[in-house]
């Protein structure tokens, strides 16, 4: 029977892995990144999630790596598992998977719809500065199903201006409540001490988080509620999502958070 020691040895093995997935996808390195996908194989939590959503993982990556043979291969094989949950993920992979059917499916999603990025691009100083990146962060508008939209309703304008004028105060709070659960999840993370100052280092102040993440995303649901979108060093495959409502942090946890509206 694994001890502890052990079973946390395996996990952060498994983030590890994860993080250099993410590394080499984006540095468009396919070779050393179907390695790494291969080497979260071997952990028990690749486990956790059924066959359609593994595949379809790797086949993603895959093809954000331009790795279009591999990607299809895997695509193919999440497909084949569950004929609609390809379809309800990335629109560039239903796209890509699709026109390459035999008979392309016709899906509600795919009616009078292209798949259209309406996000846009917003300046945020105080964010960029406090987060050590540039001031322009991408930025999209949801409607009340949770898709994007390029008809921004009053509110959403509402929501815009709101974020703008009280970015300090708005920011100050997530990171307040990032470094307040962050102790319960380096219990939750447990890294060895060989790997623990590279992903989750021991930190005591709201600055020392701009090491740690990276704001991807900002989603706007209406005058109320806006959701952040974080890349985080310690879970790179999940990202670290909040959700906010008048400025004040009301949720916290792993991707969808953000754009969830609760």
């Amino acid at each position: 029977m694994e001890t502890d020691d052990e079973k946390n040895r395996v996990y952060a093995s498994y983030i590890y892995a994860a993080r250099m997935v993410n590394e080499y996808k984006w540095a468009g390195d396919a070779s050393n990144m179907l390695c790494w996908l291969n080497e979260m194989d071997k952990h028990a939590r690749s486990n956790e999630n059924p066959p359609c959503v593994s595949d379809y993982y790797k086949g993603e990556c895959c093809l954000e790596c331009g790795a279009e043979q591999e990607a299809l291969k895997f695509l193919r094989k999440s497909y084949e598992a569950n004929e609609e949950y390809l379809f309800t993920r990335s629109p560039k992979a239903a796209e890509f998977f699709n026109a390459r059917l035999a008979e392309p499916k016709i899906f509600p999603k795919f009616e009078d719809e292209e798949y259209e990025d309406f996000g846009f691009p917003l300046r945020l100083e105080y964010f960029g500065k406090a987060l050590e990146q540039e001031g322009e962060f991408h930025c999209a508008f949801l409607d009340e199903d949770g898709e994007e939209t390029d008809e921004p309703s009053r509110m959403h304008s509402n929501a815009i201006e709101f974020l703008k004028q009280n970015q300090e105060e708005i920011l100050t709070g997530i990171l307040a409540e990032i470094l307040k659960n962050y102790p319960k999840w380096q219990e939750i993370y447990d890294y060895p001490s060989g790997t623990k100052s590279d992903f989750m280092p021991g930190i005591s102040t709201p600055q020392e988080l701009s090491e740690l993440l990276e704001l991807q995303n900002i989603y706007i649901l209406d005058s109320a509620k806006i959701g952040f979108e974080f890349s985080c060093s310690w879970d790179m495959e999940h990202d670290l999502d909040i959700m906010t409502r008048k400025g004040e942090v009301i949720n916290i946890g792993e991707a969808e958070v953000a754009f969830m509206a609760i």
